[in-house]
């Protein structure tokens, strides 16, 4: 939703605009991405106040893309944060070329969640990447590739959002050769591929061997997800964390009082406002 509204808000206005349905007995057999049932009167009501045509296709019907497609008069299909994987039959079905977004700098951290594990390994750079689709998720050739500073405390949501306004940027500026499906691609390095699976619970888990950085880094980016966190010490103790982390300090010294906790890391203290004990 990020990108789309920023190329929206760049006067790029797509033909249409396919949301995901939903398919509870997939759901329940373990098919999808665990992403949250779409509400009918949320996105699509804002995207239609806009004047756009909106489908939504359950995984079942995946393979009416394609004539969804010519119906729009469509000249390429971009996908963002789409929960549903495009096989062989539909993509060759489609005569346009066909594109996806991606919020990492591909092959690493391929999957539905690569920015809560690039906050977890405490990464100091993100990206995003347009690569063409294939049958294999985020393996296809990549077209363009943007870098950019994963700065110290910043949230996910905000860099979501940047990385979208980018990505806006970048289409803005590339549409007409986007649109002939002529750009140059590079094949990904299947040796640097990594995987970014959706985070369980267990995966909100930190302990004394992160250095105060790359805690730090991992609690802000990403707080939003509105999970529990629990840190370990070195004797084994768990402290149960929960909301965002921000330092506080006066005149360069720490200042303590009511929802301060000391997380003893590998290579100091780091002093947490906003982590309260659950």
């Amino acid at each position: 939703m990020h990108l789309l509204t920023a190329l929206l808000d760049d006067g790029l206005t797509p033909a249409g605009v396919l949301m995901p349905g939903w398919d509870r007995a997939a759901e329940q057999a373990g098919n999808l991405f665990p992403v949250q049932p779409p509400s009918e009167h949320t996105w699509t009501e804002q995207l239609e106040e806009r004047g756009l045509s909106v489908r939504r296709v359950a995984p079942g019907r995946l393979n009416e893309i394609p004539a969804l497609a010519d119906t729009w008069q469509a000249d390429m299909l971009v996908s963002a944060c789409f929960p549903y994987r495009l096989e062989n039959e539909t993509l060759s079905g489609c005569p346009q070329p066909t594109y996806n977004v991606h919020t990492s700098l591909l092959p690493r951290y391929r999957g539905p969640a690569p920015l809560f594990w690039q906050f977890h390994a405490g990464e100091q750079q993100t990206g995003f990447t347009v690569h063409r689709m294939i049958d294999e998720l985020d393996a296809g050739p990549v077209v363009a590739q943007v870098s950019t500073p994963l700065e110290i405390g910043v949230s996910g949501a905000t860099v979501e959002h940047r990385l979208a306004g980018a990505c806006a940027d970048l289409f803005r500026e590339r549409l007409p050769t986007l649109r002939t499906g002529k750009m140059p691609d590079v094949v990904q390095d299947e040796s640097a591929a990594t995987w970014a699976p959706w985070p369980k619970p267990k995966d909100f888990c930190l302990d004394s061997t992160w250095t105060v950085e790359r805690a730090y880094r991992f609690l802000c980016g990403t707080h939003d997800w509105g999970q529990a966190y629990v840190f370990t010490e070195r004797d084994g103790g768990q402290i149960p964390l929960r909301g965002p982390a921000t330092q506080e300090t006066a005149g360069g010294e720490p200042e303590y009082g009511k929802g301060v906790i000391e997380l003893e890391c590998a290579d100091g203290v780091l002093l947490a406002r906003g982590v309260e004990l659950v």
